[in-house]
Order: structure tokens, then sequence, then C-alpha cells
């Protein structure tokens, strides 16, 4: 895949950290540190905070569920979001709103 011969490791890409779970949540990182634990326990996410690339909605969706936090529609919608694109959010950070998932 792409450049994979370099060894980058995916962590330079971006992580999934509370803090952004928190910012999905109106600064709510009671939940947002449920979340993250969830999606370590469903197996998307290391310890570290490394993301699977192929995470999908239908994966993250259950996860959210066991987790036991209460989510409105919108809630949900940025969680998953965030989940998402902590898989680039070093990328991101850089480029905004010149990269979108297909890219």
């Amino acid at each position: 895949r792409g450049f994979s011969f370099l060894r980058i490791p995916r962590s330079y890409y971006g992580i999934l950290v509370v803090e952004d779970l928190a910012s999905a949540l109106e600064g709510d990182s009671d939940r947002a540190e449920k979340i993250m634990l969830a999606a370590v326990s469903a197996g998307f996410c290391t310890v570290a905070g490394v993301v699977d690339l192929e995470v999908t909605d239908e994966v993250i969706r259950p996860a959210l569920v066991a987790s036991g936090v209460t989510l409105t529609p919108t809630e949900e919608d940025a969680v998953i979001e965030t989940i998402k694109r902590s898989r680039y959010i070093n990328l991101y950070k850089l480029l905004s709103d010149h990269l979108s998932e297909e890219t």
C-alpha cells in the first residue's frame, strides 16, 4: 500500500486522543474516556490511539453502544467523524479543508 516500504509508523499520520473525542462531545471528557476504552475493547483502536485504517461506521457504532454512553444523533455523527479523522489527523491539521476521506 502506497509508501509502506518506507516503514513509517501509523502513529505518524495521527492517533485518537481523548481530548479530540471530548471536543466532539462539548468538552465531556468522562464520556470521551468511556468511548476511547470501548474503541480499544472493540479492537479497532490500539491503547496508543492508532485506529485501523479500514474502520467503518458499522464497526464503530456497536462500540459506541457498548461504551454505555448516551449520544444524540448529532453527537454520534461527530464522534464517528472524530474517530475516522484521527487516522490522518496530523495531515488534516496541516492541510485542513484541502484533505477529505476521498483524498
